[in-house]
């Protein structure tokens, strides 16, 4: 009998290429759409406080996130063309960045 490989859920998105107009409550009420948002965050430059353009949504479930990404990405918001892909972990991005040592 063969182990199966537990991957943990799929639920954080990542959404770029977000207006200067998109606030957190309005991308929270886009994803809504597809199931429950645990969060939405816009990231900020810490001196202006000016959206950097980019940011994460936290759905339920990874159904929902598939959801989510399937239908929003390349969709047209405030003018803007969004790409929704799911995040990749910390863990994941730190190996990528120093898969060339090895």
């Amino acid at each position: 009998m063969q182990a199966q490989v537990n991957k943990p859920m799929q639920t954080k998105l990542f959404v770029r290429n977000l207006s200067n107009h998109t606030t957190e409550s309005y991308l929270q009420k886009l994803f809504e759409e597809f199931g429950e948002v645990r969060s939405a965050m816009i990231a900020t430059d810490k001196y202006s406080g000016k959206s950097r353009g980019f940011g994460f949504v936290q759905m339920k479930s990874s159904g929902e996130a598939r959801s989510a990404v399937e239908s929003l990405n390349k969709k047209k918001v405030h003018g803007r063309v969004l790409h929704v892909a799911f995040s990749e972990s910390q863990e994941k991005k730190r190996s990528t960045a120093y898969s060339y040592l090895y």
